[in-house]
């Protein structure tokens, strides 16, 4: 599956778009400003009906107006699918996938898998354990919807039992009897998404080493490590953990603490790692998450590249189209903001390419020779 078109209206700088794309690599480039990460984050939204950078739809529209819309085509076999998302805040958020309107806009995630790599990676996931779990989130939620329903139910019943955890504080009252029957609707879904997690991190180890070496030619090995106080009874843990958390006002223990560890070369990535080294995990991490979601799902990714030359040398970009060739990626996404770059990894590459360009606010495809 692929996208063939997408249509934007109102979506963050975007006033009003159209755009044809192919299958291979397409190559979006414009100065930096013009708005090429937010064709990528709506092309991610397409996918996953939500945005890779915004927490909130509210601020996926754009400024001074009231509401965006976004149409895609997707060509699956040869038969075209059309999604259209409307949102205005306050009032609608509506789906429809073939004029068909979804009754939750999580009937969408998982059609169309989707793996998004961009520069801040390599400063959050390194720094911030939430982008380390989210990305376990990101992954799972689009190849099991019960993982997701498991995930919203956590996190509903969890944001409950840190509100209680406040207002006894405030009155100097504990209610344990309350706080278990939090826990136990808590321990389903951290059982199984602990389940579903560890899984996980087993199956992407060899693609993950895999990847590492062809990246960085044989120089670096890298792992992941995988802890979760699920690995013991949670049920007893909360219950001893009570006083403490009645103190601090906040839940603390549960999959919502789980901490992935990434080495190289058996170091803690973290401590000892360079920029190169930290990339190169990462480059390994993401393809190994394209990898999984192609096995697992039987669809091929498609794949977005936004910005990788400001984090990246161009020799580095290079070895890794190549590699994505060489993996058959079915549809990838790229933004630059040099012409002459792209249109030089062009010739090197014979995927099915074509590149756009961004000027005065309009998108144009660049005819190539």
């Amino acid at each position: 599956m692929y996208l063939s078109r997408l249509k934007l209206l109102q979506f963050k700088n975007i006033s009003d778009l159209s755009l044809s794309i192919g299958p291979g690599f397409n190559f979006i480039i414009g100065n930096n400003g013009v708005g090429k990460t937010n064709i990528m984050d709506a092309i991610y939204y397409a996918c996953l009906s939500k945005s890779f950078f915004q927490a909130s739809d509210k601020l996926v529209v754009q400024h001074n107006t009231d509401f965006f819309r976004l149409e895609a085509d997707f060509i699956n076999q040869d038969k075209t699918h059309q999604l259209i998302i409307k949102y205005k805040p306050q009032s609608i958020k509506e789906l429809s996938w073939d004029d068909k309107i979804y009754t939750k806009a999580s009937e969408h995630i998982g059609k169309i898998p989707v793996v998004m790599i961009v520069p801040d990676d390599v400063f959050t996931f390194i720094h911030h354990s939430d982008d380390r779990r989210k990305f376990m989130d990101q992954t799972l939620v689009q190849i099991d919807s019960e993982y997701l329903q498991h995930l919203n139910t956590y996190n509903r019943i969890l944001k409950q039992r840190n509100a209680a955890l406040k207002l006894m504080k405030q009155s100097n009252r504990r209610d344990d009897q309350l706080l278990e029957i939090y826990e136990q609707g808590l321990l389903i879904a951290a059982q199984y998404i602990y389940n579903k997690r560890k899984q996980f991190i087993e199956d992407i180890g060899p693609m993950l080493v895999s990847y590492s070496n062809k990246i960085s030619q044989n120089k670096q090995g890298s792992t992941i490590t995988f802890e979760s106080d699920a690995s013991q009874d949670l049920s007893i843990l909360w219950a001893t953990q009570r006083d403490k958390d009645f103190y601090t006002q906040r839940t603390n223990a549960g999959i919502h603490k789980d901490q992935l560890e990434p080495f190289f070369n058996e170091k803690p990535l973290r401590q000892f790692g360079s920029q190169g080294q930290i990339k190169t995990f990462l480059l390994a991490l993401r393809l190994a998450q394209y990898k999984f979601l192609f096995q697992f799902s039987g669809k091929k990714p498609i794949l977005i590249l936004d910005d990788l030359f400001s984090k990246m040398d161009s020799a580095r970009v290079q070895q890794l189209l190549f590699l994505l060739e060489a993996e058959h990626t079915g549809q990838c996404f790229i933004t630059d903001t040099h012409l002459d770059r792209a249109q030089q990894l062009i010739k090197k590459i014979s995927v099915e390419s074509q590149i756009f360009q961004i000027n005065d606010g309009n998108l144009a495809l660049h005819e190539t020779k």
